[in-house]
């Protein structure tokens, strides 16, 4: 079938008299005869909102007979919705046939009008009532988007927040643990930096004594001082220090915790404007 020159719905030839081929708002062609009885494009299902003739299709084949030019038309055609010369009415035939100047050429165009004017406002009404059902939708998805977002702030704020706490004990224990042997280290030190200070100015004391004359090396002799540490003291803190704990964190545990920690659920069947969400 040749679908340039024929409807495709009705299968009939364009012509200019009976089939006029009309551009339908979607762009689609059809013949007048069946655009006539239709509200919806047959093939996008767009709402028909205006026709006018396909003059492309004429150009384009030969096959269609063309649109007269003449501006001189007087008469019109109530069937086919045309304006005629006389030497198109010779091809036209005699059927709906009526002076242009008719009064029933004016109630023909104000009723086709009138038609399309309800056509297209009963299509407005249907859109503006689909529209305010999507701005509820929308009202409805940015409320429910606020609301998670809110939750989530708060449920893991709470969350840093025993994270934060958790930190704390644990560090008082730490402290609880290494603080008094850091301690005692501290002290330890400084008892064995007095005593190495303390036999470091005595053994300076005997070489200033060896470059002396016997006799003051006789008046200086005396009983030096020699200073140590308590082995059972260091003994005691190096025990002690085998005993002290270590830490282990399971940063793994928890890390692989996370991608569990929340989800997104659906109530019903999870549908959303009509679609369902597999």
């Amino acid at each position: 079938m040749d679908t340039l020159t024929t409807c495709t719905i009705c299968y009939c030839k364009y012509s200019l008299k009976t089939n006029t081929p009309l551009v339908l708002t979607c762009g689609h062609t059809f013949c007048k005869a069946c655009v006539t009885k239709m509200t919806k494009c047959p093939q996008c299902r767009l709402i028909i909102s205006s026709t006018t003739i396909n003059l492309l299709l004429f150009q384009a084949s030969p096959k269609i007979e063309g649109p007269c030019l003449d501006q001189d038309k007087k008469i019109f055609c109530s069937f086919c919705g045309l304006s005629l010369c006389l030497d198109c009415v010779s091809k036209h035939g005699t059927h709906g046939l009526m002076s242009i100047d008719d009064t029933n050429v004016l109630i023909y165009i104000e009723e086709k009008l009138d038609k399309a004017f309800c056509r297209l406002k009963e299509a407005n009404d249907e859109l503006k009532m689909d529209l305010e059902k999507v701005l509820k939708e929308k009202e409805k998805v940015c409320s429910q988007e606020v609301q998670i977002v809110e939750s989530l702030y708060e449920k893991f704020d709470c969350l840093i927040r025993l994270l934060q706490v958790r930190k704390q004990e644990l560090m008082s224990e730490v402290e609880g643990f290494f603080r008094p042997v850091s301690s005692k280290i501290e002290v330890m030190i400084g008892e064995l930096e007095d005593a190495i200070k303390g036999n470091t100015e005595e053994m300076e004391e005997i070489f200033k004594i060896r470059d002396m004359k016997v006799f003051e090396q006789i008046e200086r002799l005396r009983i030096f001082k020699v200073k140590g540490f308590n082995k059972l003291v260091l003994g005691e803190v190096a025990e002690r220090c085998k005993r002290l704990p270590k830490m282990s964190l399971c940063i793994d545990r928890v890390a692989s915790f996370f991608p569990s920690l929340g989800s997104l659920s659906f109530d019903g069947d999870g549908s959303m404007f009509g679609f369902k969400l597999l």
